[in-house]
């Protein structure tokens, strides 16, 4: 566990040049700004949410000649259970007493440090649960996966797949391409194969300094195989950690694998439209997609895209598309982006963490998407104990921030999707 102490501190103590500590990453996670927990869900006390589905409507519906000679055929409506299992985070911190005392109400200390300490759990949760929702999770194969190793590795140094906006770069086919966007000093990393993932011979790599958007360095010598996933180990150690991460659209946009404990293959009612064709991105596979999903029950209320997938839709539009005003066209450039296929346009949207070569057209609206949400907030917390608790024999306390719940998908082919686009 990191002990934060005052040398480790000193970055924010004895300062008087700025009274707020400013964040330096990109804090937008429009997916956890937009779905509403627990819409229409019901969690139990098994820690299992239960969604009610009308898979199809009902059978007995037909036409005759009138004449009542015969029995009425009869038909029900199909029904069926979708369960959701809760999924477990915790983000802890350690101070030192004399940390505490030191910048508490002291001349030098200008900022609350256990204050922005508690600040920076949530904030950093808020952009793990939407990289997570726009990943991959469950237990699907290649799963978790927060990055790609670029090169075999036999030293400190690791350099991961990185697809910037105009596309140029290394990326695998259905990879992130995110390079080190999710990596912080200090990271218990876990870097293997699928198979490896899920068993205790991963490698395991503590993230020392993140140096660029395509290189980090570990703290010890670590030998890596070019292609191997990378993704987060489970609190201080990196075994059996594939498994655990919530619901991504990564796995919610399927027609083949079992998602919410419904087998796909043989329930159609529940498969997602997915294109996965590694092709360059067009107009005509937006198009498809929209139509398809909402061909299948559902309502997309917005298109989510990666930097290069949203820089290459700007590049297939002209300017007379993307703008209604003549006089905008001479000016170069845009505002913002839609995407219209028969109704009402949707607004396309740039949400960073969604990975290379992905297009989502997900229905926002609680009656299709939803966390489930079974607690979250300060552990301890809920039982009339403070936030900071005493470590046990040591003059220091901890704090844990915990979420229980996963991503709940109520109509599960509302959302669609296009993986493997080029620009």
């Amino acid at each position: 566990m990191t002990l934060q102490t005052l040398t480790t501190l000193e970055n924010v103590l004895l300062r008087d040049y700025d009274p707020f500590i400013r964040d330096q990453q990109n804090d937008e996670a429009i997916l956890v700004d937009k779905i509403k927990a627990n819409a229409g869900v019901q969690p139990m006390v098994n820690n299992t949410f239960y969604i009610k589905a009308r898979a199809y409507g009902h059978s007995g519906w037909y036409v005759d000649d009138g004449a009542a000679g015969a029995d009425l055929s009869t038909g029900e409506v199909t029904y069926d259970e979708m369960t959701v299992s809760a999924c477990y985070a915790y983000g802890t911190h350690q101070l030192t007493d004399s940390s505490l005392v030191a910048a508490g109400g002291k001349p030098g200390a200008i900022v609350d440090v256990a204050a922005d300490f508690a600040q920076g759990v949530k904030d950093s949760l808020r952009k793990e649960k939407n990289r997570m929702w726009l990943g991959r999770g469950g237990t699907d194969a290649d799963n978790a996966i927060i990055g790609v190793i670029n090169g075999a590795v036999s030293s400190t140094t690791v350099i991961l797949e990185y697809k910037d906006p105009a596309g140029v770069g290394t990326c695998t086919s259905g990879a992130p391409g995110l390079g080190t966007m999710h990596l912080q000093p200090g990271n218990i990393l876990a870097v293997g194969t699928d198979a490896e993932l899920g068993s205790t011979t991963s490698a395991a790599v503590v993230v020392s300094t993140v140096d660029s958007i395509t290189n980090f360095t570990a703290t010890a010598s670590v030998t890596l195989v070019d292609g191997d996933n990378v993704i987060r180990g489970t609190g201080a150690s990196s075994a059996n950690a594939d498994d655990l991460e919530m619901n991504g659209f990564h796995n919610a946009v399927s027609a083949s694998n079992t998602f919410q404990n419904v087998a796909r293959s043989t329930n159609f009612w529940s498969q997602a439209y997915l294109d996965d064709t590694a092709e360059a991105l067009d107009e005509t596979d937006m198009v498809s997609c929209l139509l398809e999903t909402k061909r299948r029950g559902g309502k997309p209320n917005v298109v989510l895209m990666g930097g290069a997938m949203y820089n290459k839709y700007a590049s297939l539009l002209t300017s007379m598309k993307k703008t209604a005003n003549t006089k905008e066209t001479l000016l170069g450039g845009f505002t913002g982006l839609e995407f219209a296929a028969g109704g009402a346009g949707l607004v396309c949207v740039l949400d960073w963490n969604t990975w290379y070569g992905d297009v989502w057209f997900p229905s926002l609206d609680p009656k299709y998407i939803t966390v489930c949400e079974l607690a979250s907030g300060w552990l301890g917390a809920d039982q009339g104990l403070p936030m900071f608790q005493k470590t046990n024999v040591r003059s220091s306390y901890w704090a844990t921030y915990k979420f229980y719940g996963n991503l709940g998908l109520r109509v599960p082919a509302s959302v669609g999707g296009l993986n493997k686009k080029t620009v």
